[in-house]
Order: C-alpha cells, then sequence, then structure tokens
C-alpha cells in the first residue's frame, strides 16, 4: 500500500465538503445519544435514591405512630398497628431490591426500560410483594430510546457506506484509475487503502465525540474505562465488517449506481429483515409464556388459598408445634394475621412449578436467539452493547435472583415475630438489599464472542473482495498492470514519478 495514495487520499477528504458534513452530523447525533443515555441513566439513579429515601420515611412513621399509641393519643385496629409485626410487614415493611446502572448504560439504554431495575420488596407473598417500579412510558418501550448504540448499528453503517460504495467504480467511471495505478500500488492496494481512510475517518470521529460525551457525563470517572474500551473496539469491529461489504462490491466491477444499491440492500437485510425473522422464528419455535395464563394460574392460587387458610394454618402448626401459641391451638377462630401468612405461604408453592415452566420457556427462546443473532451482525452487536451496558438477560437474571431471595429474607425476618406474636419494636433494623453485580471480567469474555465472530467475516469478505477482483479487471483498459514495472517509460520519467502532476502538466500545456 503506498504512503503517497494514503496522502492523496486524506487530501481529498479534507478537501471535499461532503465529509465534513457528514462529520458535524456524526458528532450532533452522537453528541445527542450519549446525553439522551446519561439522562436515563440519571433518572433511574434517582429512582432507586428516591426509593431508599421512602423506607426510611416509612420506619420513622411507623415509630412516631407507636410512640403516639403508646401515649394514648391514637387508636387502629389491630392489623394496622405498627407494634404488631404483621402489621409492619403489610404497611410500613417497604425494602427495595435496586439494580444500579453501570455508568456505561449510558452508551446503551438497551432493554433497560423493559427490564425493570427497581422492585419493592414486602412481607406479602412473591407475587403481591416483587413488583416493578419506575416503569416507562409504553410509548418510549414501543420505539426504544435514542442512544448512542443505535448510531453504531443503524446509523454509522450508513455513513460507511456513503463513503465506501464508489472506492474503484468512482474511478473507472471519471477515467482516473490507471493514474492511480502508477502511484506504486496494485489496484487491490488502490481500493484497499482508500477503503481504509474512510472507514477510519467516519470511526475516528464518532470515537472521539463519544469519548468526549462520556467522559463529560462522568462515565471514566465513575470507573467505565474498561467497558467503554471494549464498546469501542465493537464498533470498529462492526465498522470494518461494513467497509468490507463495500470492499466486495466494489471488487464486483459494477457502476456506483448498483453498488449503491446493492449495499443499501444489504444494509435493509443485517439491520432490519434478519432482525424481524429471527423474532419471528423464536417467536414461533420457543413462544414466550402468556402473562394471561400466568395471571389465572396466580387468581387460583390466591382463591385456593383463601379457601384452605384455616387448614393450612392447623397443618403449619402441626409440623411446629413449637411456635403454636394456646391461643392458636384453641377452638376459637385464629388469628387473621397468622391466616394471612398461611395464604401467601400456600400462594408461592402453588404458583412455584407455573413460575418454573414460564422461566424454562423464557430461557428456550433466549437461547434460541442467541443462536440466530450470528446471522445478523446488527443484532450481534447489538445484543453485545446491552451486555456491556449492564441491561442483558444474564445482568437481569442475576438481580432477579437476588431480589427473590431478599424477598425469603424479609420474610424470615418478619415470619417468626408474627407468628410469636411479640411486639414489634426494631423499626430500623429490618434487612437491606445489597446488588452483588457480577464479576468485572464476566462481560468482557462474553464480549470476545462477537469480536471474533465480526472480526472473522470481515477478513472472509474482504479476501473473498480481493481475490474476486482480479477476475473483474479483464475489460478494464491499464487493469492489469498491477505495479509500476508495467507502465509504459512515456508515462512516468525518470526525472519525476508523480503521474498526478504530469497529468496535470499535460492538461496545462493542452489548454
Amino acid at each position: 500500500m503506498s504512503s503517497r495514495l494514503l496522502k492523496w487520499e486524506l487530501r481529498h477528504l479534507r478537501a471535499d465538503l461532503a465529509p465534513w458534513l457528514l462529520a458535524a452530523l456524526l458528532a450532533a447525533l452522537t453528541l445527542f445519544a450519549v446525553a439522551n443515555g446519561a439522562s436515563h441513566a440519571h433518572a433511574r439513579r434517582a429512582l432507586q435514591a428516591e426509593a431508599q429515601a421512602n423506607t426510611v420515611a416509612l420506619a420513622r412513621e411507623a415509630r412516631a405512630f407507636a410512640a403516639r399509641l403508646d401515649a394514648g393519643e391514637a387508636e387502629v385496629a389491630a392489623f394496622r398497628d405498627p407494634r404488631n409485626p404483621a402489621g409492619f410487614g403489610r404497611f410500613y415493611l417497604a425494602g427495595y431490591a435496586a439494580k444500579p446502572p453501570l455508568s456505561a448504560g449510558m452508551l446503551t439504554v438497551g432493554q433497560d426500560d423493559l427490564y425493570p431495575s427497581l422492585f419493592k420488596v414486602t412481607y406479602r407473598s412473591r407475587e403481591q410483594s416483587l413488583a416493578g417500579v419506575g416503569y416507562d412510558n409504553p410509548q418510549h418501550q414501543l420505539l426504544g430510546r435514542f442512544d448512542a448504540a443505535f448510531v453504531v448499528v443503524y446509523i454509522l453503517p450508513l455513513l460507511l457506506l456513503a463513503l465506501t460504495y464508489n472506492l474503484l467504480s468512482g474511478e473507472r467511471e471519471r477515467g482516473t484509475l490507471s493514474l492511480l495505478l502508477l502511484q506504486r500500488s496494485s489496484i487491490t492496494g488502490v481500493m484497499v487503502a482508500r477503503g481504509a481512510v474512510a472507514g477510519g475517518y467516519v470511526l475516528g470521529v464518532f470515537l472521539l465525540f463519544a469519548s468526549a460525551a462520556f467522559a463529560w457525563a462522568g462515565g471514566f470517572s465513575a470507573g467505565g474505562g474498561g467497558r467503554f474500551a471494549l464498546w469501542a473496539v465493537l464498533t470498529v469491529a462492526y465498522g470494518v465488517f461494513w467497509v468490507a461489504l463495500a470492499l466486495a462490491a466494489n471488487a464486483r466491477g459494477g457502476s456506483s449506481a448498483a453498488n449503491a444499491v446493492a449495499l443499501a440492500g444489504a444494509w435493509l437485510l443485517f439491520t432490519l429483515v434478519v432482525p424481524a425473522t429471527i423474532n419471528v422464528v423464536a417467536k414461533t419455535l420457543g413462544p414466550a409464556p402468556s402473562h394471561l395464563e400466568f395471571v389465572g394460574a396466580q387468581r387460583d392460587a390466591e382463591s385456593d388459598a383463601r379457601n384452605r387458610q384455616s387448614e393450612l394454618l392447623a397443618a403449619y402448626f402441626e409440623d411446629h408445634p413449637e411456635l403454636a401459641s394456646p391461643d392458636a391451638r384453641s377452638a376459637g377462630a385464629p388469628d387473621p394475621a397468622l391466616v394471612a401468612d398461611a395464604g401467601y405461604r400456600e400462594q408461592e408453592r402453588l404458583l412455584a412449578p407455573v413460575r418454573a415452566r414460564h422461566a424454562e420457556r423464557i430461557a428456550r427462546q433466549q437461547k434460541l436467539v442467541d443462536a440466530l443473532r450470528f446471522l445478523s451482525p446488527a443484532l450481534l452487536v447489538q445484543a453485545a452493547f446491552n451486555d456491556l451496558g449492564g441491561s442483558g438477560p444474564e445482568r437481569h437474571r442475576l438481580f432477579v435472583a437476588q431480589a427473590d431471595a431478599y424477598h425469603d429474607t424479609l420474610r424470615g425476618y418478619i415470619q417468626p415475630l408474627v407468628l410469636a406474636k411479640k411486639t414489634f419494636t426494631d423499626f430500623d433494623g429490618a434487612p437491606a438489599f445489597a446488588f452483588e453485580d457480577e464479576p468485572a471480567g464476566a462481560a468482557a469474555r462474553r464480549t470476545l464472542v462477537p469480536l471474533v465472530a465480526l472480526f472473522a467475516a470481515s477478513a472472509l469478505i474482504a479476501l473473498g473482495a480481493c481475490r474476486g477482483l482480479r477476475s473483474s479487471q479483464a475489460g478494464h483498459p491499464g487493469a492489469q498492470r498491477e505495479g509500476p514495472e508495467h507502465a509504459s517509460a512515456a508515462a512516468v520519467s525518470r526525472r519525476d514519478r508523480d503521474p498526478i502532476r504530469n497529468y496535470r502538466n499535460e492538461k496545462g500545456h493542452a489548454g
């Protein structure tokens, strides 16, 4: 590859107005996308901070109300009395399980607006307790958010193809390809050099402004440098794939218009058609569980538990006689708090197989999507971006499992007090949730798979383009002369080996 050719291409980019306009457009889109993602992450953090403040406020309210009840300044029903463990657990205990957003999440909102990142965990049954907090506007969920990942997946390929669709065809049509071949380079070198300069220009502009916006939003100071580096490498790999496709289109020897149509079709195929087809195939072969079916099963479980509460309480005390008080063994009406607690346990027992069946079907569908995502580089990169941004399915499954465990912890904290009928005074002693994130290298190891796949596909396409280029040169005048040794002595003098300048001089003399 001739260094003179590279310098010439850089000078050509600087002199043309289109690359400057493209850079301005890309800069505006990138800054807006990162700012939009940072706003979403800030809103998530603010919501989680508000939830934690609500937990403290409820405990303070319970303590103040209990003091008024002790002083005889107020009256309340027993089931709402904060001094009653069941009353505190039902109306004042609100632990929140939060999945903190990662700093790299401002680059990729991904599925964070679909997966709840905050659960309000209470003493009630799991389905009544693990309620998602802070769902987004349904219109936003339908359309998705404009983030930096959207710019990379959908817009960046169009900009790359706009500068590379006519790498060789444009020179052929202008009649300047023979002159470029005199620059001590082969026709393959001309194509690769022009593609490298154009691709490097677009990717460089994007990463420059993306890193500046990420630093401005505090991403690097929050420890997101490693994930940003992986995100940038993944972006480069994705860009190289599209440049390789442009090389393949130019190697066919068609016109610029034909190349543009073919590359636009490739963009539609890989970014829209294939992902939509994979979605349909996944829904057909591995359909997601019906939410209405789960709601119906939940209602049946609640009804069954409500009808058998006394029976369930008696059976529980038979298994745990040490927890049965004389009042509980009497023939009188059982304590409503104990009856409700028995109903919660029965609901969870009845719904456990339903939850397991739904989780298994969702996992099967996700496994199918993971296998088919290699058919579309856009889908492959988007999934990797979601993983790096902390909004992928792996991190969400980890969060849900820890939220389930936290619900069991809260139940284990209140339930013995309810059964023992002790006066509750430990308003600030409820266990708090602390999310244990996955190891730092887990997402990086998962990112290696799409990286290798993208670079391997790009290398195969580029090699195929270089080989196919030789077979498309037969009808091109002078195209078989791939080195300066084939140039005529009249075209290249010993005193001056710059054919471009000679060409200009000849034109000047002719004028």
